[in-house]
């Protein structure tokens, strides 16, 4: 499948894109494991999570760490 992905993205002219790739940036622009699902047809959600759960996982942080700066904690 990735290779066929691959062939997909060179005749399109994006050579240099992977399907791994895509994954890691929709999860870096803050796409849902489910949106990733959604746009490359995946079947399970196993696939993403890697690449999302750190992603969601720091964006929590953030948003944690955003409530304690500004004294909204509780």
């Amino acid at each position: 499948m990735s290779a066929m992905f691959k062939h997909g993205c060179q005749d399109a002219g994006l050579g240099h894109l992977s399907a791994r790739g895509v994954r890691k940036g929709l999860a870096e622009m803050r796409s849902s494991q489910y949106d990733i699902m959604a746009i490359l047809g995946h079947s399970e959600a196993k696939t993403n999570e890697v690449y999302t759960r750190r992603i969601e996982r720091w964006n929590l942080a953030k948003t944690a760490m955003a409530k304690v700066g500004s004294g909204c904690v509780g």
